[in-house]
């Protein structure tokens, strides 16, 4: 038997979650954060970006139409995780609003790679992604430009998080789920009268990774996953 080699990872800052993903996300990948709105997956995506945020891994946040980038700040500003010396310098958050309601698909990816080729940035999160399946139109368009993003990334060996409200079916049919390196689905459920958060790896391509429901809860620290650092069956992070 060949053993592979170990694949790079952009560690998460979640010891958590880097266990449940065996180090964290391959370097280059793009993967979708998935869940209905309030499922923490912008929290998720921004403690990950001040978490990269420095000179040698900048971090940029597009926000489509999901909220403007002015808001995005009030919110993000309550959390222990954020730190206004690294905006601009380190993080950056872009809106994508204006171009999102005035342009199609080829003006969005052109005006994200823009910013990418400026930033050089090791982390690129789109949020909301599913706002851009407007834009389509067809399912062959929203295929191509999904391909067409993925690829122009790898060759700026960013790693990417797609942000969405997919669910249920979406997952199976949206195309955009044959493009993609991983989905990580954020979901809820209530139990005695509480709600609970639980996060799932459903694919990591060309990795292990942990497939079992791990809870979590978000506090003023951010999301904090309720999981042991490793669990039986999965390699310790890497």
């Amino acid at each position: 038997m060949i053993d592979r080699p170990d694949m790079p990872r952009l560690d998460c800052g979640l010891p958590a979650l880097d266990a449940i993903l065996c180090g964290g996300f391959p370097k280059g990948s793009m993967t979708v954060l998935a869940g209905r709105p309030g499922a923490g997956k912008t929290i998720l995506a921004q403690q990950v970006c001040f978490h990269h945020g420095s000179p040698a891994r900048r971090a940029l946040y597009f926000n489509t139409r999901s909220e403007p980038t002015a808001k995005t700040l009030r919110y993000v500003g309550q959390f222990a995780f954020f730190d206004a010396a690294k905006l601009e310098a380190s993080v950056q958050f872009i809106d994508l609003g204006g171009v999102v309601g005035t342009g199609g698909l080829d003006q969005v990816a052109e005006h994200i790679m823009t910013h990418v080729e400026r930033v050089r940035p090791a982390l690129v999160v789109v949020d909301s992604y599913k706002v851009l399946d407007e834009l389509a139109r067809s399912e062959e368009d929203l295929r191509k430009f999904g391909y067409e993003i993925a690829v122009r990334l790898m060759v700026w060996e960013c790693t990417s998080l797609l942000l969405g409200g997919y669910g249920g079916p979406e997952l199976a049919s949206n195309p955009l789920f044959s493009v993609v390196d991983g989905l990580v689905l954020l979901t809820e459920r209530r139990s005695a009268g509480k709600r609970r958060r639980f996060l799932r790896v459903v694919k990591m391509r060309g990795t292990d990774h942990s497939s079992d429901a791990h809870p979590f809860v978000i506090t003023r620290n951010g999301v904090e996953i309720l999981a042991p650092r490793a669990r039986e069956g999965v390699r310790g992070a890497r």
